[in-house]
């Protein structure tokens, strides 16, 4: 094939004012006696003629008459029908003349002068494309475990506080084991403790603001009015966008939410909320 032309034109080496073209295509394969090139065909009549040519073999393809009427001298035509790489065969063959005919030809079909070709360009964008993905892959499991490391520890952080606040609230109880069993036991005692109607008050309303406050709150203090049935909480919660939220849920718990103040400290917001029934 044309894809490898220093093979073909060793195997074509012609005599002194001879040449010969190999036709393929829109190209043509241009060999004299000590040099080569693949040009296109329009070219063809061009360069000829700036060569002094006596003889021209033509292998695969014909010169139209146009452009052999651009030569300046008409060399002596010898075509060769057959297609080029029958022709560069026979060439090879013992019949054909072969390699013997021609000491200084080397053949470079072979050997470490074989022609080689490199991978495919598309089975290296895919292995490229499969190498990043599983980069991606790897990255997005990494941060997802981060992920959840970070947010069971934030968890077991909040649980450890809620239980120091219900010991604080309640002396005399033991302290609940699990987070289930401090809800149960918050329940029970907003249901049957026999207290005054003002500490049923304060347990059902700091239990419905700290539920509405969601698990990324944390609770830094409590401050109930038993006049007004006001609880007012200083919490730290994630951004500024939490406390849209925070009101929203307390209307689903039949109490209302205000924002008393707020203000951006380090990473996280500081907000003192005032919690009433509706």
């Amino acid at each position: 094939t044309l894809g490898a032309v220093v093979s073909q034109a060793q195997l074509l080496r012609p005599e002194s004012g001879e040449a010969a073209l190999l036709f393929e295509g829109d190209q043509v394969l241009v060999v004299t006696e000590d040099q080569d090139a693949l040009v296109d065909r329009d070219t063809v009549p061009s360069i000829l003629d700036a060569l002094d040519l006596s003889s021209l073999t033509s292998v695969g393809g014909l010169l139209t008459n146009l452009e052999v009427s651009q030569l300046s001298a008409a060399p002596n035509l010898n075509n060769i029908e057959a297609p080029v790489g029958d022709y560069l065969v026979k060439r090879l063959s013992p019949t054909g003349g072969g390699l013997t005919s021609t000491p200084n030809l080397l053949n470079l079909l072979q050997g470490e002068f074989a022609v080689r070709f490199d991978e495919s360009s598309r089975d290296a964008l895919w292995r490229r494309t499969l190498g990043i993905a599983a980069l991606w892959f790897l990255a997005i499991i990494g941060g997802l475990s981060v992920q959840g490391i970070w947010l069971e520890n934030q968890t077991n952080q909040l649980d450890t506080k809620n239980f120091a606040t219900y010991q604080e609230l309640f002396p005399r109880d033991s302290v609940p084991v699990t987070a289930t069993q401090l809800q149960r036991r918050l329940a029970n005692k907003i249901s049957s403790t026999p207290e005054t109607d003002n500490n049923l008050s304060m347990v059902d309303l700091m239990l419905r603001t700290t539920n509405a406050l969601g698990s990324s709150s944390e609770l830094q203090s409590l401050r109930f009015r038993a006049k007004q049935m006001e609880l007012t909480a200083e919490v730290l919660i994630t951004n500024f966008e939490e406390l849209e939220a925070i009101k929203e849920r307390s209307q689903t718990m039949g109490i209302a939410v205000e924002v008393s103040d707020a203000s951006a400290e380090q990473n996280r917001v500081r907000a003192r909320l005032i919690g009433t029934y509706l």
